[in-house]
């Protein structure tokens, strides 16, 4: 009977690792509820399964775990091959941490394998300490992505380490001593501690999970925050245009009256002269009119370019939109507008002589994909792409600026690529331009 309890709470630790596992690299395809009743289903093949082959068959062992994770992969949004990929990095990690304890403790017992499974406490002890070892490297895995999705130090420090490496190290000494210590009291006490201590680290890992998870939410409503700043900018660059168009339309009409008057008059040279004056200003304005078809896109590179000018930085924009924008244009125009703001922030600390402060940004759409590029002069030679911050007042808010645009990236199937040499910083942003992007938000 004991044996029974053993294998369903290893089921039970199995099904939990498998979810953080899982949960690390793919959304949940079902509801909380909907996916824990199923896990329960798929818990309960396992727990019979275990219970009628364990020990009896390696094959349909070895067979049933490996199924039990596919089936376990199937509760999260993947293709089939990443499904299959992991459930066979997950299986393998577990088989070796079991199989390396059964060997490290047969080889301190100097017992064969045999015997230490036959054993009830190293067997359970054993069991609990592969899992939890397994259990501790997925959490790992897990708060590591999230450390590099949120661009953040993340909650897990090294203290948080300790309790595990400890409870692990504590599993090895019940492991080790209950063959000189044999009596009924050490083992029910050891194995109770064991019980414990495996409660108490799930416990732990639950609390830096919701810190994750708040975390996670803070992340995506800085993201909403900087698409509502790109409404709100779109919606007053619109506004100044339309200010901007009837006073333009105001001082044309006083010019076309004027030179009017002076072809009244037969004043021909001077009309001459001022048609040609007001040929070369409209010519001057028309090159700093942003046009890539999309009036959201234009709103953001036409105010980015005010805000360039008031530094005394040129922005260049050169376009090439071969394929209308497929994607949520709001999502580009913070993606956009984020990658020209940390360009026109590096080179704001240009001094104005040393080199020329220019920005140079190119969007271009083929092949149903979207491709953007900042180009900007730096002061430093070169720098460590992996660790960009601001100096701005606001730094973590800009430091967010890079994280959204890998938000964006991943949202769309994209790459973001970075380089950094020879006083040039440059930024390059490939997306995929469906609208059917499974990703996509």
């Amino acid at each position: 009977m004991l044996r029974y309890a053993i294998i369903f709470a290893s089921n039970l630790l199995e099904w939990y690792i498998a979810c953080l596992f899982f949960g690390a690299l793919h959304p949940r395809r079902f509801s909380q509820k909907k996916s824990l009743v199923l896990g329960a289903a798929i818990l309960s093949v396992q727990f019979f399964g275990n219970v009628f082959f364990l020990g009896k068959s390696v094959v349909l062992t070895v067979a049933i775990a490996l199924v039990i994770d596919i089936l376990l992969s199937l509760l999260y949004v993947s293709k089939w091959g990443w499904k299959l990929l992991e459930s066979v990095i997950l299986f393998v990690l577990s088989s070796a941490a079991e199989i390396a304890f059964e060997i490290l403790i047969g080889a301190a017992l100097h017992t064969e394998v045999g015997d230490v499974q036959s054993n009830m406490v190293v067997f359970a002890t054993g069991t609990f300490t592969s899992k939890f070892i397994v259990l501790v490297i997925v959490a790992l895995f897990r708060f590591g992505r999230l450390r590099k999705q949120t661009d953040t130090s993340g909650p897990v420090a090294a203290p948080m380490l300790l309790f595990p490496i400890g409870t692990i190290l504590t599993f090895l000494f019940f492991a080790l001593t209950v063959d000189s210590l044999q009596t009924r009291r050490y083992s029910v006490l050891s194995t109770s501690a064991t019980v414990i201590l495996l409660a108490a680290n799930i416990i732990l890992f639950r609390v830096i999970e919701q810190q994750s998870d708040y975390i996670r939410t803070k992340e995506a409503l800085r993201y909403a925050k900087a698409q509502l700043r790109q409404q709100i900018e779109h919606y007053n660059a619109l506004y100044r245009y339309q200010t901007e168009t009837r006073k333009l339309r105001h001082d044309e009409k006083n010019k076309m009256l004027a030179l009017s008057g002076l072809l009244q008059a037969g004043d021909v040279e001077q009309a001459k002269t001022a048609l040609e004056r007001e040929i070369a200003a409209i010519t001057q304005a028309a090159a700093c009119v942003v046009d890539t078809g999309n009036p959201v896109l234009d709103a953001v590179l036409q105010s980015k370019q005010s805000d360039a000018a008031q530094h005394g930085i040129a922005l260049r924009i050169r376009t090439q939109m071969q394929e209308p924008i497929g994607i949520d244009v709001m999502q580009l125009g913070v993606l956009l507008g984020n990658a020209v703001d940390n360009a026109i922030e590096a080179v704001a600390k240009i001094d104005e002589t040393a080199v020329d402060r220019t920005v140079d940004v190119t969007l271009q759409t083929r092949m149903q994909r979207i491709f953007v590029s900042v180009q900007n002069p730096t002061a430093q030679e070169s720098g460590d792409v992996r660790d960009l911050r601001s100096d701005k007042d606001d730094a973590h808010r800009h430091g967010f600026g890079l994280q959204s645009i890998r938000t964006v990236a991943e949202a769309y199937d994209g790459t973001v690529s970075i380089s950094w040499q020879d006083h040039t910083f440059r930024i390059e942003i490939g997306l995929d331009n469906r609208n059917d992007v499974p990703n996509a938000v």
